[in-house]
This record gives C-alpha cells, structure tokens and sequence, in this order.
C-alpha cells in the first residue's frame, strides 16, 4: 500500500529553510480485519503502521524527531504529525478509539495513549500472546485452512518478536499451558502470582506437585477432619458392579447390596477374632486428660436404651487393643476397638475399629469415609445432621469454631468426662430442592455432582437431599415438562477447539411473545457445547442473527468459526448465506434430506429448550407469552449445568476457561420487590412487587416483569421471595366456577377489557362493567328497568368509576363490593392500553407508550430513523393506479397499520388525527407510495414515544369548553372534497377531536368551513349535555371557534342567500343552535386555530405549536410533565 506523496524541496514554502521530505497529501488506511481492536493483535498492527507511514512520520509518532529538529522545517513537521494522527484514527476500530479522545492533536501523544494501553509489556502479556502461540494449529489439509493458519502464525510469531519474550518466559508458559483442565484454577493463580514475570519452570513444577498431593485420595488409616470431594478418576473399577466410577456413583441397589455384604464379612471376622484371641492388657499408665478416640465408622443400631448414663464421650482404655499404625502427621495410632454411643434421640450406634490417637486433643469423626463407604450424608447449617437413605441418623450443635459437637453419650460410663465428636463445616448451605428450581428442573444427580466438582462458584448444596437423587424425589413440573421418548443416539465426534464446528437450527413456537417473536435460532460450540440463542420474528431473519453470532463469539474466543453445520431449511441454503461463509472460509455441513438425526445436537438442544422453557412457565404458572424470557433464562442457566458431552463439566466453565458463578441464580417466575431509586417522593413505597424473569448478560442486574405495564425492567436492587409465584396465584384464582348475577338497578355500560398479569380477578367472576353511569335521569332509567339484561357469562373486567363527588364514588364501590364481592384496586393506574399517571398537583397524564413500543416493533422492527411530523409537509397522496392490484399479504399488512395508528390516534396521540385520515382513504388498494407515508408516521411515533395527553387544573372554576373548527378547501386531490375537523380542549388537554373528509363538493371556502361549523355543533351539544350530566352545568352559550369570517357570518345571518340556497336543510343546524343561543361562533387567526393541524399536514414549527397547544406532551423523566403550552 502507497500513498501519494508531495516532494516539492522544503525552500519554496513559506517556512524555515529545512531538508525536503516526502510528506504524503492523505493517509492510506488498513483493510478492516487488520485495525487495531485489541492487545491481541496490536503488534502485528505496530509493525503494519511502520510500514504505512514511512520512516520520517515513525520517527514523528515515536518522538525521536521532535519540531524543528533533524533539518525538517516546521511546516513540514506539521504536515507529518497531521498524517501521522489522521493514519492512527482511521487505522482503529471504532471500540478503541476513546482511548484517544483526550490526547492533544499530537501524534506522539496518540501513539503513547495506545501504546501503554495495549503494549504486552509485563508476564500477563506475554503469556496472553504465549497462549494464543500454543493453541495454533493446522485443522485440515487444504489450502483455504493453510493461508488461514499461515497468516495467524506469522502474526503471532512477529508479535513475540516485539514483545522480546525470554526463553524463561517461554518454559513456564509451555509448563502453565500443559496442565490438565483440573488444575485450571492453578494455573490461573500462578500466571496472575506476579505481573511483572512468570514464575520459574521448578517452582511451577513444586507448586503442581503439592496441589496433586494434596488433592490426592487418602491411603493411611488416620481419620480425617472433614469431608472433602474427588475429582480425580477411580483407581480400579467399583466393587460392586464393575464399572469405572466411584463406589458413591454406583447404582444404589447394588451399592446397598455390596455394603451390606462388606458389614457381614467383617461382623464374621470380629466375631473370629474375638473367640480365638483376647485383647493384651495395655500397661499401667495415667488416664489421659482429654479426649482421645477418632470415630471412623458408623455402621449400624443396636436398639434404644430407657436410662441414658450422663454425657461422658472419652472412650475407656481397655476397650481398644494395641497397634502401632502412624498417620503422616506424625501421631500415632495406639489401639483399635469398638465402641457404643447412646445418641440424644435413644438410638444406640456401634462403632467399630475407633482409632486410639493418644496426641489429639478432641474426638473426630471423619464425613468423608462416612460418606465413601456407608453412604451416610452429613448436612451443615443451624445444626449438623447425619442422615443414611433419608433417615436422621444422628445431630450435632454447632460451636463458635465453625465446629460441630456430636449429640450423644458413651454407653460405658468410665472414662474420662467432657469428650466430645466435632465435625467441620463450611458456610451456609441450601436446600437441593430450591437448587432444583433455581437451575430451571436439572435432575438432583447433576445439581449434586456440580456442588462436589470445582467448575462453579457459590453452590452450596443441603446433604440432606442427596439422598433423593435415588429416584425418590418426585417433582410434578419435570413430569409435566420432560416426559419424552427415547433420545437421540449421541455422536462419538466431538471437536478438538472451540468454534471448530457450530452447529444451529431453527426452533418454531406456535404461540407469539410479548414481542411478536415466533421463531428461535440456536447456536451450539461442538467443543464447549456452548449455546446462544435468540427469539426472532421471521425465519428470514436467520442470516442476520448468524451475522451478529459470528461477530460476537469470534471477537470473544479470539478464534474463527470453521465449519458450520445445519439442516437443508431455506433460511440456511440462501444465496446470500453461501456467499457469506464461503467469503469467512467456513464449511458448509448439511445433513443428508430428511436425516433430521445428522444434526443432532442441535435438534436434542432444541429439545432441551422446550423442556426448560415449559418447566419454567409451569413452576411460576407463567402465560405462554412469556416464553421469550423463560427462553432466556434457561439459556443462561443450562451454559451453568454440567453436560454429559463435558464428563460432567460446564459449558461456560470450559469456554472461559475458569469456574463459572451460580450464587446469583434465582427461581424464575417468583417474586421481586425492586427498590424505587429515583421519582420517589419520601411517603411513597420504597419498593414494588414485580415478577423475576432472568438475568442480565454478566452484569449483577436482573430482569423483571411489571404485570401491570406488562413491560420488563433492569435492576440490581431486587429482594426475592422465592417460595411466593404471583402469576400462579393468579391463575388458579381465574380458573375458579362461574356464578350468575342477577340484574341489578344500575345503568352500566359494559367493555371488555384483559386484566393485568400477576393482578388477582375479583372473587366473583361474570362481568363488572368498566363504566358506572350514575343517577341517570327518571325517563333514562325507568327505560333501562324496561330492558333487563340478565348477566350470565364469566368474564374478567375492571370498573372505571367518575364522578364530581368522591364521596359519591366511595358509595357506589361499598355497593358493589356488598353485592358481588368485588375488589377495589384503588385508583385507576392501566385501563384499556392507556396508562394513568395522577400528580400530586392534580394534573392528569395519558400515555400508550407501551402499545406503541408493541406496534413499532410488529411493524417497523428494524427501524432507526425519526420524524418531526407525521406527514411530510403538504404531501398529497393520490390513488394507485386504476391496474394496480396489491397482494393480499401487503394489503393486509397496510390494513393492520393503520388500525394499529387509529387506536392510538383514539386514545391519545391527537396529532395523528389527520395522518390516520388520510392513510384510511387508500386502504382499498395500497402501493408503495402509501406505505412509505406509513412508515414515516411510525418514524414519527418512533420519536415521540414519551407523549401523551396532560390534563392541568386551573384555579378558575370549570366553565365549559374551548371549541375550534376548520377546514381545508378542496383537499382531496381527485374527488375536490373537503377536509373538516374540530378540536375541543378541556383543563387544557384536548377531550374530543375529529378529522374526516366532507360528504360532498364545496363551491367555496366559505362554504366549506361552514359544514365543518355544523359538524362541530353537533359535539358542542353533546359534549355540553355531558357536562351537565356530570354535575357541571354550562354557563351561557358554548364558544366555537372558526377562522373564516364569511361561514361565520352565515352562521348568524343568511346574507348570502343567492350562493347559499343550494345548502342542504340539516348544514344548517349550527345557524338553529345559534339563534337559541346555545352556542356562540367567534371569529380567530389562522395562525392559533388549533384545529388546522386536523385538516393539513403542517409544516415542523407550526405543528409542534399547535401539538403542545392541544395538551399532547411529553411525560419528563423524573416523573412530571413538560411545561404548560404558550398561551
């Protein structure tokens, strides 16, 4: 790569005399692969930069030239440093660029800010280039795979060379490398021991070998202090079946069988023992002072005892028999015997071959062989408890030294007092059946192997349930979710590196989410056995999500994907897609037609999948619309569980390669209270009751569902109650019978509406009108007793009660509660899609934010882009052609559009009144002309989510309302008609609105505007009635507004008879209401006639005027309003 360069001699600038250098007029950037991303590749970077700038611009970055010296003149200089700094910025990635930001426009302070910050220039660096060096190799024997290797290996060796790493770097980096994956927390301890160099070959080599000893399986005949695990594989194969494993993993039929053999053998050799020979007579000695038994086995009950003998634990001397073992701590075993311990409960304990130590200062009892070979499980907590086949064998009090004092008594009351059996502990642990639930139904065996294993952090296990591992735990959510015939046959193929081959598949749900998401793609490592999901719309959306999975995965790993393997699915065999793996250089692996089983660790994952997610939403009695979710939360649970392809280890363990944390997992679907951190006033709740429903990536946050708002939420202030499941409550309340109601004396109007999730129905389930119509007039309600309607069908609804008077509405609740039963839910807060914010000033505020998040991402959901105004401003659509033929899919789809806007338009967004008007003017046959104009009044909902309607109180008393009317002459582009709209506003916030086209063809502006005037009256009348029913009477004619002073004047006075005769007899009824003096028509300017954003599309300004004018607003973030408008 070259770039131009200017040679012209340094004397013909206006500078300093200097030596001429060839300065290049722009920079020349790297390809994209090669930008600097990471300290990974920032010395091959290093080196392909020397090599872009030039000698004399190196020297400028690194500082060895500094301005005005090397007989370069200052201008010169100056042109260096400019291409130096523009060649740096355009040769980083867009991720490292911020480590710049704050440097001078100076090219060496750019190079110094990178350079100490990605330079591998201690033992961490060198061993993280190390590494990368040792896990090269060549996968196949092509060409493609060769460039590839030969690439990356020049790379890295060049990078090593930068990096001058010694050969003493290079032995412990080798040594650290060689060691097994059981010993992966030591290597990580040993590589972060020093930052500045490795630790020495022998010294790494004495540490391995303490850690092998010390984790080694005990061979001598000394009791332990404490239980402890083994990782390590079995010596020989189990005695009692033969297999390879661990007499503790073995079949537990076969492993009572073979104990209960091993016990009888040695009651038989004792018994021998004891006929042919006594025990010797140990000299006269002093009796010890402290006690001086080790408990070895506890093997079996001999019956109960009705006098317990007082606590005395110290075992007497003639009931052991002289030996002579030595454990490798030095002491030394004096005597074997038995003994018997009367525990706490009555129950007598035999205890063979107890160990007499005489240089230990307690009685011990050592867990672990009690666990190896009698399968005696000992539990820590409160107190200890040792327990055999469910059974409580024996307790223990805990003392302050993170000990446990055994609960019982020696049978033989002669030795010495005060001795007693301890037992060690850890922390806390719990229940393996809430551990169950927390790793979303994992079988118990599994949960209890990982709690024994090194590959997780923070799971602590309750011994007590171990024993249920047997087969004896019944759990009804596996029966619901995991029933299923018999598995795939596992393959014996099993990649050498991560990404080598990745395997995916494409899972359908027949139910949408609360996204609209029907599809899932899974993404499985053969190595790791890592897996990604994601929940999409459309199967078509598969090439994009591999495109982000790539990207994600080998920017993590450091490695490429090599070969990927799927079914023969259209959205795998694109065009698009070959083109794209054959440009990475990835393998392509199809399974041969209908051979779903070539393919099958994706095809048992996706199993897995549905398993996990069906458990998830039966344990917290979850609607099946949140399968997303649970999706996600099981995903992030089973790459925590061990799996069969590992041998037992983690997915995320092996891809991190460290242990994976599990102490933050929860129990799906239970309660969350999250704290309020901000909006909170000091009486108010400092928390709220929400629903968990999984975590957030790797950060300490979890996500949480509000049932009302049906939204989902981040925090990391959560409190759980994992016992508690609200969605299942609820629905167990809803699944209650049927009653019937009996017709009551009240006007009602009745509305469906779905309740919230999570909030329990009333007791009584037919319906509960969400309107209550009170003390209507005599004539309305002797009409309403004439029509009983006799209410016999169970519904869910809500009751949304209005009135002037609280206490009115107090009166009506206690009525209703007395007769149904109904609930009160306080005030109204989510109602029919809108939601309800009540101030502490008394302002209201509406907001459909929520459905309007659920429309754009069902139509838009790709979309980015914003708008200032729902229209472009004084766009005219017209008709598609007369041969134009939508489809059926795209003229439902454009239908759909707009129905979604009209809802929004009706509730609250009165800015979308004309927009909606005249989309629905083209819903017959809609092209691509009408659908851009869909989209860009999505691009303007995308912007303008946060608005709504505000509703402000005034100090004045209510008077009536502010009414305006306009209209637009002739807009229709081909049927000349007229657009008319009116606006009323009421405690400044618009109350009703209308746009819609005229019935007929206008001859005039005038007369135009006068039909717009009578459309208006008919809701001046009505609204004003309402009023009136409501307790607020209208004082003196309603105002409305209208902007042309010929329609006005026609509305008083027929002046203009000869151009008006032809009008019809009912466009004249705002001139009748006028003469009765109900209504009042005003002349106002056109610039504040707030209803011509009803009739046009306006330009930014005067629509955002006349928007904030109408009372639709944004809600601030901390809670309010946004200011009142300008008056």
């Amino acid at each position: 790569m070259t770039a131009p360069v200017d040679t012209k001699p340094a004397t013909d600038r206006h500078d300093s005399p200097g030596v001429a250098v060839a300065v290049p007029s722009r920079p020349t950037p790297l390809p994209t692969d090669s930008h600097l991303r990471s300290a990974d590749n920032y010395d091959v970077w290093c080196i392909q930069l020397r090599g872009l700038i030039g000698p004399d611009a190196y020297k400028v970055m690194t500082g060895t030239l500094a301005r005005g010296e090397g007989g370069i003149s200052t201008l010169d200089w100056d042109r260096l440093n400019e291409f130096v700094v523009s060649t740096i910025v355009i040769s980083c990635h867009s991720s490292v660029i911020h480590h710049v930001a704050d440097c001078e426009h100076d090219a060496h302070a750019y190079w110094t800010a990178l350079r100490d910050t990605f330079r591998p220039t201690d033992a961490q660096g060198a061993l993280r280039l190390l590494t990368r060096f040792w896990s090269l190799s060549l996968p196949t024997a092509s060409p493609e795979a060769f460039d590839t290797f030969a690439k990356d290996y020049k790379a890295t060796l060049a990078a090593l060379k930068t990096a001058k790493v010694d050969l003493e770097t290079i032995y412990s980096s080798h040594l650290l490398n060689a060691l097994p994956a059981s010993l992966s927390s030591l290597q990580t301890s040993l590589a972060v021991a020093n930052q500045s160099t490795l630790p020495r070959p022998d010294a790494i080599l004495e540490v391995v070998r303490n850690e092998i000893l010390r984790t080694a399986p005990s061979t001598s005949g000394v009791a332990l202090l404490a239980a402890r695990g083994n990782d390590s594989p079995p010596r020989s194969a189990c005695p009692a079946c033969k297999g390879m494993h661990w007499l503790r993993e073995c079949d537990p039929k076969k492993r009572d069988e073979y104990r209960a053999k091993q016990s009888k053998q040695r009651k038989e050799r004792a018994a021998a023992r004891l006929a042919t020979s006594t025990p010797p007579a140990l000299p006269s000695s002093p009796a010890p002072t402290g006690p001086t038994a080790a408990l070895a086995e506890l093997l079996e009950t001999d019956g109960h005892v009705r006098q317990p003998p007082p606590v005395h634990l110290a075992p007497p001397m003639h009931a052991f028999a002289r030996g002579g073992l030595s454990g490798k701590n030095g002491l030394k075993v004096t005597g074997v015997g038995s003994l018997s311990v009367k525990l706490t409960g009555g129950r007598v304990v035999k205890i063979n071959r107890a160990l007499l130590v005489p240089g230990i200062t307690v009685n011990l009892v050592s867990t672990s062989q009690l666990y190896d070979l009698h399968g005696v499980t000992t539990t820590f907590g409160k107190d200890a408890i040792l327990s055999r086949n469910g059974q409580v064998i024996a307790t223990g009090s805990r003392l302050t030294s993170n000990l446990y004092r055994l609960n019982g008594a020696l049978v033989d009351p002669s030795a010495a007092e005060g001795a007693y059996a301890l037992l060690a502990s850890g922390s806390a642990t719990i229940e393996l059946t809430t551990w169950h639930r927390r790793f979303a139904h994992l079988s118990l065996r599994s949960i209890d192997a990982l709690a024994r294993s090194k590959h997780v952090t923070g799971l602590k296990v309750d011994g007590s349930g171990r024993s249920k591992t047997s087969g004896s735990h019944i759990c009804n959510v596996c029966h619901v979710a995991r029933s299923s015939r018999l598995p795939f046959p596992r393959s014996d193929s099993i990649a050498s590196t991560p990404l080598e081959l990745v395997h995916s598949d494409v899972l359908s749900i027949n139910v949408p989410s609360l996204g609209g998401r029907r599809y899932v793609v899974t993404f499985v490592d053969d190595h790791t056995r890592m897996l990604w999901v994601e929940p999409l719309a459309r199967k078509s959306d598969v090439f994009e999500a591999f495109v982000r999975f790539k990207a994600k995965v080998e920017n993590e790993s450091g490695r490429r994907i090599q070969r990927f393997r799927s079914d023969n699915g259209g959205e795998y065999m694109s065009r698009t897609f070959d083109d794209m793996l054959a440009e990475h250089g990835i393998i392509r692996e199809s399974p041969p037609p209908y051979s779903p089983q070539s393919n099958g660790v994706a095809e048992r994952v996706n199993r897995s999948i549905v398993e996990g997610i069906v458990s998830l939403l039966a344990q917290a009695g979850a609607p099946k619309a949140l399968w997303a979710e649970a999706l996600q939360a099981f995903v992030f649970v089973k790459n925590r569980s061990p799996h069969a392809a590992l041998s037992g280890n983690v997915p995320l363990a092996v891809w991190r390669n460290r242990p994976a944390r599990v102490d933050m997992l929860r129990t799906w679907g239970c309660r969350a209270w999250h704290t309020i951190t901000n909006g909170r006033s000091k009486l108010d709740d400092r928390a709220i009751p929400l629903i968990f429903v999984g975590y957030d990536g790797d950060t300490a946050a979890y996500r949480l569902f509000d049932p009302v708002t049906r939204k989902t939420i981040r925090s990391r202030d959560t409190r759980f109650v994992e016992d508690e499941f609200p969605l299942l409550a609820s629905r167990t309340a809803e699944s209650s019978p049927a009653q019937a109601i009996e017709p009551a004396d009240i006007v009602v109007t009745a509305a469906r509406d779905d309740p919230p999730l999570g909030v329990p129905p009333a007791p009584v389930t037919p319906a509960a009108p969400p309107a209550v119509t009170p003390r209507a007039p005599a004539q309305r309600r002797r009409q309403h007793r004439q029509r009983p309607t006799r209410l016999t069908h169970s519904i869910s609804s809500r009751i949304l009660s209005v009135r002037p008077s609280l206490g009115e509405i107090t009166r009506v609740k206690a009525g209703l509660k007395e007769e149904y039963g109904i609930k009160d839910l306080g005030a109204a807060k989510f109602i029919l899609g809108i939601q309800i914010h009540q101030r502490s000033d008394g302002s209201l505020f509406l907001s459909q934010r929520a459905y309007l998040e659920d429309v754009l991402l069902r139509l838009d959901p790709n979309g980015r882009r914003t708008a200032p105004t729902p229209m472009v401003p004084n766009q005219q659509l017209v008709p598609a052609p007369d041969d134009h033929v939508p489809t059926p899919d795209f003229r439902r789809r454009y239908l759909q559009a707009v129905g979604s806007l009209m809802y929004a338009m009706l509730g609250t967004r009165v800015d979308l009144a004309h927009v909606v008007g005249v989309l629905g003017r083209h819903a017959a046959r809609p092209d691509n002309t009408h659908w851009a104009a869909v989209l860009r009044a999505l691009q303007y909902i995308r912007g303008t989510l946060d608005y709504g309607l505000e509703y402000t109180p005034d100090s004045s008393p209510l008077r009536g309302f502010e009414a305006y009317s306009d209209s637009d002459w002739g807009a229709c582009p081909t049927t000349s008609r007229s657009t008319m709209g009116y606006v009323f506003l009421l405690a400044n916030g618009a109350v009703s609105w209308s746009s819609k086209l005229q019935p007929r063809v206008t001859a005039s502006s005038t007369e135009a505007e006068y039909l717009g005037l009578s459309h208006a009256c008919k809701e001046t009348v009505y609204l004003t009635q309402l009023l009136g029913e409501l307790g607020f009477p209208a004082e003196g004619a309603a105002v409305l507004y209208g902007d042309n002073q010929g329609a006005n004047a026609l509305s008083k006075d027929p002046q203009f008879h000869n151009r008006t005769r032809h009008l019809r007899l009912t466009e004249h009824f705002v001139r009748e209401q006028v003469q009765d003096g109900s209504i009042c028509v005003e002349y106002i300017p056109t610039a504040r006639m707030l209803a011509d954003a009803m009739t046009k599309s306006l330009p930014a300004p005067l629509f955002e005027r006349h928007r904030d004018a109408v009372g639709v607003r944004p809600l601030r973030a901390r809670g309010g309003v946004a200011a009142k408008r300008q008056s």
